[in-house]
């Protein structure tokens, strides 16, 4: 019995999407590290074009997503961007001392990169703090 090429293909297309909602194979890379300027944060997700990529500020937060779209077999064919399923969630407070003004970011080498830049505000103010005793 010979398999028809698209059935295989739809099979797989499948399998993907069925991964992909039950926690995938694939991890998630992030590393964030503070420099004198500010924050760097990077993210690597396997297989998401930078579309997948959003970034939105909203309420002090920075929120980061990503959707997996994916065509699904119907009786006809395939429907295109029938299945969508948001691939990573990320929210993270932004603090007093970052310029949410002029946070930015890139895609580069299948990584997206964002900067937060300090604002001038000390992120950590050196001080000795004093023990009250009762």
């Amino acid at each position: 019995m010979k398999t028809e090429p698209s059935i295989t293909q739809q099979i797989a297309q499948m399998a993907q999407v069925s991964s992909l909602l039950g926690g995938g194979i694939s991890l998630t890379e992030e590393h964030l590290t503070e420099t004198e300027e500010g924050y760097r944060y990077e993210m690597f997700v396997p297989g998401l074009s930078p579309e997948a990529y959003r970034i939105r500020i909203k309420d002090q937060r920075l929120y980061i997503s990503t959707q997996f779209a994916a065509d699904l077999p119907t009786a006809g064919g395939l429907d295109t961007e029938a299945a969508i399923a948001p691939a990573v969630v990320r929210t993270y407070p932004i603090p007093d001392f970052v310029d949410a003004q002029r946070i930015e970011a890139r895609f580069a080498n299948g990584r997206l990169h964002i900067f937060a830049p300090f604002n001038g505000h000390s992120p950590r103010p050196d001080r000795e703090v004093d023990i009250q005793l009762y």
